[in-house]
């Protein structure tokens, strides 16, 4: 349940974190569809979703906060712009994660128990806390405030076992796999960096869930998003730039074109069910031309 806090230091934090991820996300975006030619593929999607899910926690909660809303008619308006902001935020980001590691060379039973756990935290994560935010705010009786409080660190804990394990997976076969002879060991280096500081915003969320300082940590999730998207792009910009000259095309971080006869051209029939035909172990695939992404890569300082 959300609580407004009285000081002065908990006022400005919230305005101030909103406004970061909001701005945020509209950065996002604009460099998403600048960088980008095609709209097709699911990595493509899995930012759109993840940067819009950012702009509508933030919009949401502040609304909640502040009591935008009229308290005379219905608290469902702030909840519900949330909570779908809150799925694409989340869900949002561990799709891009989990679409950027078909550039590896990752074994399909591992990729599968990836997809499995996503699949997992969205029934067992997901619905449970939406019910429990939603009985907390408007019914606002003991056992569902309770309820909710224990869900959350459950969800919470849920959702860094996630992210922990994404970017562990591609900081153990980013050095196996033969794109590291590709694109250099300095900018496996560099990738490494960033998803270690993934990692590290993920525990520090953590911590603060589990010290009890929920109304901070709420507001400092939305940023924290919005920056892990952001270094999303510096991943992506290191990438296409060593790779444009030395491969002629990426790996297959994205579906098939549009107009293929393939029933995996629709971008989440892949992730559902089948992410890659290849045999277990054999290297992806590539299905796409590294034009789909604009020839301008997003510099370090666009990134972050």
């Amino acid at each position: 349940m959300v609580s407004r806090g009285d000081n002065l230091v908990f006022f400005v934090f919230t305005v101030a974190a909103g406004t970061l991820a909001i701005y945020n996300s509209f950065e996002t975006l604009f460099l998403i569809f600048a960088t980008f030619k095609r709209y097709n593929s699911p990595y493509f999607m899995s930012l759109v979703v993840c940067a819009v899910g950012i702009f509508l926690f933030a919009v949401g909660f502040l609304d909640l906060f502040f009591e935008v809303y009229d308290p005379s008619s219905t608290i469902w308006r702030p909840l519900i712009v949330l909570t779908i902001g809150w799925y694409g935020m989340v869900t949002g980001f561990a799709l891009v994660m989990y679409s950027r590691l078909s550039l590896l060379n990752i074994p399909e039973h591992i990729v599968r128990l990836v997809r499995m756990f996503i699949i997992y935290n969205i029934i067992f994560s997901h619905f449970p806390t939406t019910v429990l935010t939603f009985g907390a705010n408007i019914v606002g009786t003991y056992p569902w405030v309770e309820g909710y409080r224990i869900m959350e660190k459950i969800q919470m804990t849920c959702f860094a076992i996630q992210e922990v394990s994404l970017g562990l997976l591609y900081l153990k076969y980013i050095r196996q796999s033969r794109l590291s002879e590709k694109i250099g060991a300095m900018l496996v280096r560099k990738t490494s960096r960033v998803n270690i500081t993934v990692l590290f915003l993920d525990i520090s969320m953590l911590i603060l869930e589990y010290i009890d300082l929920y109304s901070y940590q709420i507001m400092l999730k939305v940023v924290v998003y919005s920056i892990k998207l952001k270094l999303e792009f510096y991943i992506l910009s290191i990438l296409t730039r060593a790779l444009e000259n030395t491969q002629g095309h990426m790996a297959s971080l994205y579906s098939p074109s549009v107009g293929s006869k393939d029933d995996t051209s629709w971008p989440w029939y892949s992730f559902l069910f089948c992410w890659t035909n290849n045999p277990e172990g054999s290297e992806p695939e590539s299905k796409i031309q590294l034009s789909e992404v604009g020839t301008k890569p997003v510099t370090v300082q666009e990134s972050i």
